[in-house]
């Protein structure tokens, strides 16, 4: 019977944690309305850096600067053909800033 209340419980603030309420005033009243939260919202994009990384064979790649201050370069997968991203150690990070 407890675990069945702590369910009900843990639903019902997970359907009221997506939705906020703001006012907006209309006229002389004032309008409580019900927000959904944004999940299309992105994180902020990456910039291409001036730099760029060369590697052991010596293919040379551009150098990007991820939301979070990381560099990293866009590499492909020999295996499986995907794009992926390869981050650069922190310590070359902090002689470009």
């Amino acid at each position: 019977m407890k675990k069945i209340f702590a369910l009900l419980v843990l639903a019902l603030i997970s359907l009221c944690a997506g939705a906020r309420v703001e006012h907006k005033v209309v006229g002389n009243k004032i309008v409580a309305v019900e927000v959904k939260a944004d999940s299309s919202a992105k994180a902020p994009t990456a910039t291409k850096t001036q730099y760029t990384y060369v590697d052991k064979d010596g293919k040379t790649y551009p150098v990007y600067r991820g939301a979070k201050g990381g560099l990293y370069i866009l590499r492909v997968s020999k295996k499986t053909g995907k794009e992926y991203k390869y981050y650069l150690p922190k310590s070359v990070a902090s002689q470009l800033k």
